[in-house]
């Protein structure tokens, strides 16, 4: 599927795909979810859906991924540099740039330093590389591990964890789901209250969950919900690949200091 970009270059990366003029972001999610998109009139693997970037649209395809880690199995770059992004937002998002320039290997010691290792970088790398790269590469649908560093207007919410930032201050989440003892812990700071959704994947629902925000433990039934599943079907929260079956908002208390920090 190739996605039209605006004839203004500054219009590509443009964050607010609700915007009268057209943007980058609107032409992809138009395609991607529109009333005429792909994946309604072809048969789509949800979990092996890749962006791809060549040239100057290399790093368009990279900010779209940092906004939308979820949506995508993989993005790739060719034949061109990447632009700056938010690397914690890669977590789970493994990329791939072939004949890139300095600010790829920039991207790819950023990732190596965060411990996520899922960037390979191939100066000589051809097409070829990209389609068995393709055919290694699978979405993490249900990761156990989030981390996302909210914007404005975007990205709010990754996989199964969601926040409605303001865009005051700087703010960021980290979130695992343990479904050995059915618990969630969530840190962060800048952010009040995060939105959890749930499904057995990552939790067993006929038990309690124990959720953990900040350290401050709660503990409660979460049902199964089919009113609030077909609802997210609607608003694009489920897809085929990954299907969220109830969902609870927790407040996220200022995290705790260490009172002997700043002796």
């Amino acid at each position: 599927l190739c996605i039209p970009l605006p004839e203004n270059e500054a219009d590509w990366n443009d964050a607010d795909a609700g915007a009268s003029k057209p943007t980058g972001t609107g032409n992809l999610f138009t395609l991607l979810n529109g009333p005429e998109a792909i994946t309604r009139s072809h048969a789509i693997d949800f979990d092996k859906i890749f962006l791809c970037g060549r040239g100057q649209s290399v790093g368009t395809a990279l900010v779209f991924g940092s906004r939308f880690p979820d949506r995508f199995a993989g993005i790739i770059g060719r034949a061109g540099d990447t632009l700056a992004v938010t690397n914690e937002n890669f977590r789970n998002l493994p990329t791939l740039f072939c004949g890139a320039g300095a600010n790829a290997t920039a991207f790819l010691d950023a990732n190596d330093k965060l411990g996520y290792k899922n960037c390979t970088v191939k100066a000589d790398g051809n097409e070829a590389d990209v389609w068995a790269w393709i055919g290694v590469q699978k979405r993490a649908a249900n990761p156990t591990e989030i981390v996302l560093w909210p914007g404005v207007p975007s990205p709010k919410r990754a996989y199964w964890i969601e926040t409605s930032w303001d865009g005051q201050g700087t703010a960021w989440i980290k979130a695992t789901a343990d479904r050995a003892t059915n618990t969630v812990t969530v840190t962060g700071e800048g952010v009040t209250k995060v939105t959890l959704y749930m499904n057995d994947v990552l939790l067993d629902l006929d038990k309690p969950v124990k959720v953990v925000c900040n350290g401050v433990e709660s503990n409660s039934t979460i049902p199964r919900n089919l009113e609030r599943t077909m609802g997210l079907i609607y608003k694009g929260r489920n897809d085929p690949g990954k299907i969220y079956v109830n969902f609870k908002e927790y407040d996220l208390p200022p995290p705790k200091k260490d009172k002997e920090a700043g002796k």
